[in-house]
């Protein structure tokens, strides 16, 4: 089967659905740099339909491990990487990822964080200590709809979303343990490298 092809496929009936996955150019720039990277270990923090995870894993060696609180999510995804042959390098875990990352003791070189956008912050903090040296946290949606960058308050349903990542951003550009590069595609991605 092409992978790229069946991705393709899956991104329009979720699209149809109204069910959010990664976009065409951000999957595209997820799969060059894991082919860049090579990682062993992959964390995911939001499964979704498996879009992200399918094409980190046709462009590596490495496992991955994804977690989403959405059980229906992950079922979606694993008979998705099932029909790719990707199911058996794969762990699922049901959960807050929140919750389930504090309990964590893992190592993982290669991060994707596409999960709750009001979360973004506190989530690199738990998932920092994680990160081997070298390693990358591939961070989508960082412009939340357009947000982030307007100027102004945002409206009351999307503030706290909006002022958590700003935060988030501020704290990639001025973490001094991080390379990061801002790719300016479709929601926005923040790549970061551990140094």
């Amino acid at each position: 089967m092409d992978v790229n092809s069946f991705v393709d496929e899956l991104r329009t009936r979720s699209r149809e659905a109204f069910i959010p996955v990664m976009r065409e150019q951000t999957t595209r720039l997820l799969g060059d740099i894991v082919r860049k990277y090579n990682p062993r270990e992959i964390l995911e923090i939001g499964t979704g339909e498996g879009v992200s995870g399918i094409t980190a894993l046709a462009n590596c060696t490495g496992r991955l491990t994804t977690i989403d609180i959405d059980e229906d999510a992950i079922l979606r995804a694993k008979e998705n990487l099932e029909k790719c042959n990707l199911r058996p390098r794969c762990e699922f875990i049901l959960g807050d990822c929140v919750e389930v990352i504090s309990l964590m003791d893992n190592r993982y070189d290669f991060v994707i964080l596409d999960g709750p956008k009001g979360q973004y912050a506190k989530i690199y903090e738990l998932l920092f200590p994680m990160l081997e040296k070298g390693g990358i946290i591939f961070a989508d949606d960082i412009k939340y709809l357009g947000l982030v960058e307007k100027d102004g308050t945002p409206a009351h349903k999307h503030r706290t979303i909006v002022n958590t990542m700003r935060r988030f951003i501020d704290t990639l550009k001025e973490d001094t343990r991080v390379s990061v590069a801002f790719y300016d595609i479709e929601d926005g991605v923040a790549v970061a490298e551990k140094l």
